[in-house]
């Protein structure tokens, strides 16, 4: 793995620093909901696309016990308040559609984040035709009832991100003591 790390970072550091990267850092350990905050500083200009939740609930599964879907973090689908559809969903799902609020309440924190997780599964499970519509997925709703109660039990934890940002700033987040893997696409 180190060498695989130097690699990687000798390779990021050759590229034009006007450019852009798309990448995936692994972390040592998975880390909680407020440590991703915290890893991400509030004035960071990465782009973060998903975050891969730990829900290790299935041990003789086909992905090894982990669901092939994570959450977002800074982005999600704005609503208008006047859209009552969404509305009505988020007071069975709580923040299940987070933006539906934007510019009504202040800045997400953890709990926004892991009830946004938690509302996830629970609709995925109430409304189990919504898996036909994401894409390259064979998780069954077992699956996801188990990973349910591995969360609520465990909590919200965090094994690797997806960003896209400078090449400045992917150095900077992937340098930090916490990344294990980092991978560039």
């Amino acid at each position: 793995i180190d060498n695989q790390r130097v690699t990687t970072l000798e390779k990021i550091q050759e590229l034009p620093k006007s450019g852009g990267i798309y990448g995936f850092l692994t972390f040592k350990q998975a880390l909680s909901t407020q440590e991703i905050l915290d890893f991400f500083d509030r004035s960071n200009e990465m782009d973060i696309h998903s975050l891969l939740v730990e829900n290790r609930a299935i041990e003789n599964s086909k992905e090894n016990g982990h669901l092939q879907f994570g959450m977002d973090l800074m982005h999600g689908m704005s609503a208008q308040h006047s859209n009552k559809a969404l509305m009505k969903i988020n007071k069975e799902y709580p923040e299940l559609f987070p933006f539906a609020f934007l510019y009504s309440r202040p800045s997400f924190d953890v709990t926004t984040y892991e009830q946004h997780y938690l509302s996830l599964l629970r609709y995925l499970i109430d409304n189990q035709e919504m898996l036909s519509y994401l894409p390259d997925t064979s998780t069954t709703i077992e699956e996801i009832e188990q990973a349910l109660t591995y969360v609520e039990k465990n909590g919200v934890k965090i094994n690797g991100v997806y960003l896209s940002g400078s090449v400045d700033e992917f150095l900077a987040y992937a340098q930090k003591e916490e990344v294990l893997v980092m991978e560039v696409f």
